[in-house]
């Protein structure tokens, strides 16, 4: 399992990133179940105005949205055509050909490419989220089967949501990519408490077949942050953005 905290040498990703660095930051520990809003206010530093900037999220995540709106931030929604989608979803489903972490940062980097090559001006914020459990990576459930499949080899388990976000600077192509993770333990799931779930039908859409930000009552956060798991760690993106401007500026 990876370890989180202060990386102090970048480290390169893989294919899809040629070239481009990352980032884990130092999970938060212990969040407090509840209410996004109260949440995000406990952890939130005042939000920073971007002048001459605007923010643009290239995805068709409702989660994502909330999570933003939640947190403060004026933003537009510019989400990648179908073609960008189904490349990231075919590479989804239980598989073991990359590790979670490249997967998740090369996914947003392709989510936030497409859609900065289009955009004259402003930070554009792409991210993906996968589970992984004993090294199998957990994308969204294609049906009810493979949504059962997943949760089935949770039961009982630790896991990991790990959510991979990328900024993209326009027009200078500035660019960063950052990490998160949050642990969770799940409760050994009856037949009945399974059948029910699945009846639900609030797998749909959901890496690992599940959202922690429904309520459910045998899903744990063991250490880091619930946006995290719901898919946008809206708590650093202040720091991110903030660096990313930066960063910028220094290079004009």
């Amino acid at each position: 399992m990876c370890r989180l905290g202060l990386v102090k040498q970048p480290i390169t990703i893989g294919r899809a990133g040629r070239g481009i660095q990352f980032q884990t930051i130092e999970a938060v520990k212990n969040p407090i179940r509840g209410d996004h809003a109260q949440l995000l206010s406990t952890y939130l530093k005042p939000l920073m105005d971007i002048p001459n900037e605007r923010l643009i999220l290239a995805s068709q995540s409702p989660r994502r949205r909330q999570l933003l709106t939640e947190g403060g931030f004026k933003f537009s929604v510019n989400a990648p055509d179908e073609s960008v989608e189904e490349k990231v979803q075919s590479e989804r489903g239980i598989c073991s050909r990359c590790s979670p972490e490249d997967l998740v940062l090369e996914s947003a980097f392709a989510k936030t490419a497409a859609i900065a090559k289009e955009t004259l001006a402003g930070v554009v914020i792409g991210a993906d989220t996968v589970a992984e459990c004993q090294a199998e990576i957990l994308g969204k459930p294609v049906d009810r089967e493979h949504a059962e499949k997943m949760l089935r080899l949770m039961s009982g388990k630790q896991h990991r949501v790990l959510t991979g976000v990328c900024l993209w600077h326009r027009p200078s192509n500035a660019r960063s990519v950052h990490l998160e993770q949050t642990v969770l333990r799940m409760d050994r799931l009856s037949d009945e408490q399974l059948e029910s779930y699945l009846d639900s039908d609030q797998w749909i859409g959901k890496a690992g077949a599940f959202g922690y930000q429904d309520g459910l009552d045998w899903v744990h956060i063991e250490n880091g942050l619930e946006s995290t798991v719901v898919g946008l760690p809206v708590e650093r993106l202040n720091d991110w953005i903030d660096q990313l401007l930066k960063e910028v500026a220094d290079a004009e």
